[in-house]
């Protein structure tokens, strides 16, 4: 699997990954194309460092996270690649990157911080208390999160 920052030609893609994982999990969908290009252009939005897609190797998307401006963060597994720690990879990119953005400056080793708003705190830089409860929750509860 290959993560990678989307482009505005996976735009489709990603909303089809959403939306199967709305009927997957709610049995209707809950989100389409015009909702998603409102994430990419919302202010302070970037694109290249807050949003990032997980690859198969035959160039499907798998997954797909992202960190708003306001600190709310997505991660959503396509349910065909559930349980192959996608929803964890993509969770730990979005903690990274709200660790980046909360820095004054340059990241300082073994700063700690909040996960950010929306998000379990269940990626590998989660303490022990963190880690037995993610491990206590299911897949989609650790990995989904949607602000309404």
């Amino acid at each position: 699997m290959r993560v990678r920052a989307p482009v505005q030609a996976d735009a489709h893609a990603v909303t089809d990954l959403v939306v199967a994982f709305d009927v997957d999990e709610f049995g209707a969908p809950d989100f389409e194309l015009d909702d998603l290009l409102a994430d990419w252009g919302s202010p302070g939005f970037d694109l290249e460092r807050d949003a990032w897609v997980v690859e198969t190797p035959e160039g499907a998307l798998a997954g797909y996270g992202l960190l708003r401006f306001d600190g709310d963060a997505d991660v959503f597994v396509h349910p065909e690649h559930r349980g192959q720690g996608i929803g964890s990879m993509l969770l730990e990119r979005v903690e990274g990157r709200a660790l980046e953005r909360a820095a004054p400056g340059p990241l300082a080793a073994g700063r700690a911080a909040a996960p950010p708003t929306g998000t379990s705190g269940c990626g590998s830089s989660a303490g022990p208390e963190a880690s037995a409860a993610c491990a206590s929750s299911s897949p989609r509860e650790r990995i989904w999160s949607r602000s309404s």
